[in-house]
């Protein structure tokens, strides 16, 4: 299979029943369906690993999706591919020049050689690139997740604010720094007005991977060059966001759901 490697496992085996037993009960919503009444989804390729993975095939297993985990040389023993109805290979993450991960045409190359019918990116790595879910629908599989247009718009948190800035003052947000610059004066200058401590966070993707919360002056470079670097790596871009750091905070998620024919 090129540079793919694929192996399968047989669903209900012992070991995978005895895995999530007791697990929390999901809710689950209907499938859509097709004009004969079969379900638009019956193989998805998931396109991340680890907890995030596993609970995607947890869900899957729910639907009687069959799932297709995909891991690099370094994490074949993870959970996720034991888990996993089937999994395949997409190569090494010390070894390759691209990130596997984050490797478009890899991953849609793997979804259509496994037969898949979907992709799931689950959250951070490419879930909310807008060329990779486009690139998905090329493919005729079905992205779970939003259009492109939406992703450029939203999935993007600096264009997002500018798009609430422009579209919607009223929508209270996070005090931030509106501009482009990642120069040190430029930061500098607005983090004393913002008010320490601030927070740098990566402008793309999300699953609390590159943010660095800086308390004083002197550290915000320093954090920079890290949260850039984690950022580049996480999700291919290495733009930052600067805004105010809320301490004693209380996280609420509000998904939205989109037109199933588009999703």
């Amino acid at each position: 299979m090129s540079q793919l490697e694929m192996k399968t496992r047989r669903s209900g085996e012992g070991s995978k029943a005895i895995a999530w037993r007791g697990c929390r009960d999901l809710f689950v919503v209907n499938l859509p369906v097709d004009s004969s009444g079969l379900p638009k989804i019956r193989k998805s390729l998931i396109t991340n690993r680890g907890e995030i993975a596993c609970r995607i095939i947890a869900t899957c297993r729910k639907l009687n999706v069959v799932s297709v985990a995909i891991y690099t040389v370094e994490d074949a023993q993870s959970r996720h591919v034991s888990d996993a109805d089937e999994s395949i290979c997409i190569g090494s993450l010390e070894h390759s020049k691209t990130n596997p991960f984050l490797y478009i045409e890899l991953l849609v190359q793997a979804a259509v050689e496994t037969g898949c019918d979907a992709v799931h990116p689950g959250y951070g790595y490419l879930s909310e690139n807008a060329r990779f879910a486009d690139r998905v629908r090329e493919a005729a599989l079905i992205f779970v997740g939003l259009p492109g247009s939406a992703i450029l718009t939203l999935g993007d948190k600096r264009s997002s604010k500018e798009v609430l800035r422009a579209k919607a003052p009223e929508v209270p947000m996070i005090p931030g720094f509106a501009g482009t610059s990642l120069e040190a004066e430029d930061l500098e200058r607005a983090a004393a007005k913002i008010g320490f401590p601030v927070m740098l966070k990566a402008s793309v993707g999300g699953g609390g991977k590159g943010m660095r919360v800086v308390s004083e002056a002197p550290q915000l470079m320093s954090e920079l060059v890290r949260a850039q670097s984690e950022a580049q790596r996480s999700f291919g871009s290495a733009d930052c966001i600067l805004g105010k750091y809320i301490e004693n905070k209380e996280l609420s998620g509000v998904t939205t759901q989109d037109d199933l024919e588009e999703s």
